[in-house]
């Protein structure tokens, strides 16, 4: 019999799977994207605004994407800049990244 890895760990707020001892029984927070453009707007920016860039820690592009498109879809705009990791490193160590890091 095969398993999927969803029997041992579903969807949570947390990465230890369910069925281990100790595991915090957390509950994934919920997606609301009418809330969030709401809050969004009482802040002041019912337009949204631009943040720059967003340079994952490579290789983990597609949480960048995915932090992207979650932003994007409220109205934060924010490019992706994708590096080759001893290039973002060495970008790292001497400062010369801008915008938000993941």
């Amino acid at each position: 019999m095969r398993w999927h890895a969803s029997v041992f760990c579903p969807p949570a707020g947390v990465i230890v799977p369910r069925v281990m001892e100790y595991a915090l029984p957390a509950e994934p927070l919920p997606y609301n994207l009418e809330k969030a453009k709401q809050l969004l707007a009482e802040a002041g920016y019912p337009n949204g605004f631009d943040v720059g860039e967003l340079t994952p820690i490579p290789p983990f592009f597609t949480v960048g994407e995915a932090v992207l498109n979650s932003l994007q879809a409220i109205g934060i705009r924010v490019r992706m800049r994708t590096m080759e990791r001893a290039t973002f490193l060495t970008a790292w160590r001497e400062k010369q990244l801008t915008g938000t890091r993941l």
